[in-house]
């Protein structure tokens, strides 16, 4: 309806829209603003997306991820897996530091973004669309520690669920941030 469509898009709205445009981008051709905009125009021409939407979309922030070392290695990698589900069973008390509840169990559901394999081994890349710019008044040297604790105990419990699914080690893991094109090693 009209009266959804012209309310401000939310920041998580924002977000989903970023993963799902970065879930159809073919690392392994060439990237760029233009390729990017065509698979935009795409989306919306298959009603994945709202023309709305599509406004949204900053091509030259997902370049940022493209044109950097992680995006040339993921260009290059043996295997690429996008948005992997998974759900696993934890012992509450390691996903949350103050847990008094005894032995119980939770259930723990989540999306890896993006899964690669190069010659160094698995790689694990968590995108994020956090505002930086103008938040933190020392720039993103500032923010880097704020956002390194906010995600270090989902990435511990993505690397986990992966390793234990998979058999094997995650040998890298990075958030990065669109805003900046900043990278993160976990």
């Amino acid at each position: 309806p009209s009266f959804i469509q012209q309310k401000k898009m939310t920041p998580a709205e924002r977000g989903t829209l970023v993963h799902l445009v970065m879930q159809h981008i073919d690392a392994r051709e060439p990237v760029n603003e233009e390729s990017i905009q065509t698979l935009v125009e795409r989306l919306v021409m298959k009603e994945f997306i709202t023309k709305e939407q599509a406004e949204a979309i900053d091509a030259a922030q997902l370049l940022g991820f493209f044109e950097s070392e992680i995006g040339q290695r993921m260009k290059h990698a043996k295997e690429i897996r996008k948005e992997v589900p998974f759900t696993m069973a934890y012992p509450a008390r390691e996903a949350y530091h103050d847990w008094d509840g005894g032995d119980e169990n939770i259930l723990v559901q989540g999306i890896v973004d993006c899964l690669f394999e190069d010659e160094n081994g698995l790689v694990l890349v968590d995108y994020k669309t956090d505002a930086i710019t103008g938040r933190f008044p020392n720039g993103f040297e500032e923010a880097e520690e704020v956002l390194r604790a906010r995600y270090v105990k989902q990435i511990e419990l993505y690397t986990r669920a992966l390793e234990q699914i998979l058999k094997r080690e995650i040998k890298e893991k990075y958030l990065f941030f669109f805003d900046g094109a900043h990278f993160i090693k976990l």
